[in-house]
């Protein structure tokens, strides 16, 4: 017997699913598409961004140099006009350069920051974008198998209606595609013979004797062997049989699986009967059919 999952697979993969699969996809594509042509354009701003830090830096560290190196001169302009001694100017100068010192201490650690910041803003930028990808891709295949789900499952509603159509004329194989066991197709098939034994017999589910045996007496218009005419007696089925009453074939075709399974609505039966009469008339070649509707002509 054929598990859901396999039932499910089988509808995924062939035919309606895989059309459905295959929309979903594309559109799912689309999306993460346009989602990392814009995580491109985003990123490659924040590195053009992030390049000009060392620059912008630099000229700031050039700036301050020039700066210092002004201020020297002129301390040392200004120490010798004022006759200040070596002690006094070296003292001048030391303070120049701790100072110097100290703001480019400081301007490096601003660069670094600032570049830190930078790459932390591609990381986030990146992580962010992955994440954007997996949601889209979980939501996506949602989308799908909840789509997979419902066209599988009204699929398989129509393959049951189908199968319980059948049923009402002794044919059971819609089950068995359905993935009932066979053990479980013949108990359903057993037990619409018990409850409708002509019918039965005149669908050629069963032969006379069966008949004989669940009802007691032979089908109407059947010639019953002889005592003594052994294999080749009298034995024979007619050669034209004589069909169940219009109330029995009308009122049986309608109940066969409300009875057996409690499958068919009133609904069902009146179609049931319908489609019994149709497929008599659009198929006299079959037996089948031919005989299921003279039974209600």
């Amino acid at each position: 017997m054929a598990t859901f999952e396999d039932a499910y697979n089988n509808y995924a993969k062939g035919g309606q699913g895989q059309a459905v699969s295959a929309m979903y996809d594309a559109n799912r594509d689309a999306n993460l598409a346009n989602m990392e042509a814009e995580y491109n354009r985003a990123r490659s701003q924040k590195e053009a961004d992030a390049a000009q830090i060392a620059g912008n830096y630099r000229q700031q560290f050039n700036d301050l140099g020039a700066q210092y190196e002004r201020q020297r001169r002129n301390n040392n302009m200004q120490a010798a006009a004022n006759g200040l001694n070596t002690g006094t100017a070296s003292q001048m100068q030391l303070a120049q350069q701790n100072n110097y010192l100290r703001s480019s201490g400081q301007l490096g650690a601003a660069q670094a920051q600032e570049q830190a910041n930078a790459a932390r803003g591609l990381s986030d930028l990146e992580a962010a974008y992955r994440s954007q990808v997996n949601q889209a891709v979980a939501n996506a295949d949602y989308q799908k198998a909840q789509a997979l789900l419902q066209g599988y499952n009204e699929d398989r509603d129509r393959q049951m209606q189908q199968a319980q159509m059948l049923a009402g004329y002794g044919i059971f194989s819609g089950f068995e595609g359905l993935g009932y066991s066979p053990e479980t197709v013949n108990s359903m098939r057993e037990l619409w013979i018990a409850q409708n034994p002509d019918l039965a017999y005149n669908t050629g589910a069963i032969d006379a004797e069966r008949y004989r045996s669940m009802t007691g007496q032979y089908p109407a218009g059947y010639q019953a062997p002889s005592s003594g005419g052994g294999y080749y007696g009298g034995g024979k089925k007619k050669s034209s049989v004589k069909p169940v009453s219009k109330e029995t074939a009308a009122g049986t075709a309608g109940n066969i699986l409300g009875n057996a399974l409690g499958f068919v609505t009133s609904r069902t039966a009146n179609a049931v009967n319908n489609q019994l009469q149709a497929q008599a008339s659009s198929s006299p070649s079959n037996n089948e059919w031919r005989t299921a509707h003279n039974m209600i002509k």
